[in-house]
């Protein structure tokens, strides 16, 4: 399976097995999971949602302010 991964100013290609995880992605990727969240084809996604043929993956760092 092919998924598109964008972060920040990256966008990334990957080649991942079926059944594979948002979480499994941000693992791969040294992603710190507790900063992001993950958009797949424009909709908000929990981190346990596996990935489809061709998906494209937004992951967006979570700005707070006090």
């Amino acid at each position: 399976m092919n998924v598109t991964v964008k972060f920040g100013r990256k966008t990334e290609k990957l080649n991942i097995p079926k059944g594979t995880t948002i979480y499994e992605i941000l693992k791969k990727l040294e992603i710190n999971r507790e900063v992001v969240i993950v958009a797949r084809n424009g909709e908000i996604v929990p981190e346990s949602e596996e990935l489809r043929d061709e998906d494209k993956i937004q992951i967006i760092t979570v700005i707070s302010g006090g």
